[in-house]
């Protein structure tokens, strides 16, 4: 049952994380420009929501391999 909700997660995470970094242009539009972001990030406000799909990719693959599963289950061996 553990594999099927790891399927499950990452098939949620990776389109989720591609949305946000193909479509960034949307984001800002829908949330505004980060003040942070754009002071710090070369891309600014864009960037950030590129950074954000590519860390919720990362984090759905890591979580599907067992990486995360200390994090996640931590009774579990």
């Amino acid at each position: 049952m553990v594999i099927v909700t790891k399927i499950i997660i990452f098939l949620i995470s990776f389109p989720l994380g591609l949305y946000f970094v193909v479509r960034a242009e949307p984001m800002v539009r829908l949330f505004g420009k980060n003040s942070w972001a754009e002071r710090v990030m070369p891309g600014g406000s864009y960037m950030m929501w590129k950074l954000i799909g590519i860390i919720v990719i990362a984090l759905g693959f890591l979580f599907l391999v067992g990486s995360l599963d200390w994090l996640i289950y931590p009774g579990m061996n």
